[in-house]
């Protein structure tokens, strides 16, 4: 797909998170990270950086980076996803609602239950 539609191309993103998805099933976290960061790199570029495409990549990332014990950098990305998730989507939604499940995950998953908390509230 990169061939034909360029690599700045919203599809290339597609392409790239589901390449990102299959390596991420197959426990290649590190390479799923690389390629989740070609598609934001796209979808940044070309969807900006308040789109649902680029929230979505971002919560990606920070499941791949909590698996890699990298709870500083997951947590930086849930943040992000979830600035965009309740400007696109409201605080009342389910994706917004996932992303505030996911980070009371990460909190829970390293002993910090408070915190944990509040985001599972």
């Amino acid at each position: 797909r990169r061939k034909a539609l360029g690599e700045e191309h919203p599809v290339t993103a597609s392409t790239y998170t589901n390449m990102a998805v299959v390596f991420e099933s197959q426990g290649y976290h590190t390479k799923a990270l690389e390629y989740y960061k070609k598609a934001l790199a796209i979808q940044r570029k070309t969807r900006g950086e308040d789109h649902r495409d680029t929230a979505s990549t971002y919560n990606n990332m920070a499941l791949v980076l909590q698996e890699l014990r990298e709870f500083a950098k997951a947590l930086k990305y849930y943040k992000k996803a979830l600035r965009v998730y309740e400007k696109v989507f409201g605080k009342d939604h389910p994706t917004t609602a996932s992303a505030y499940h996911n980070m009371a995950v990460l909190f829970d998953s390293q002993g910090d239950c408070a915190k944990a908390l509040e985001y599972y509230e």
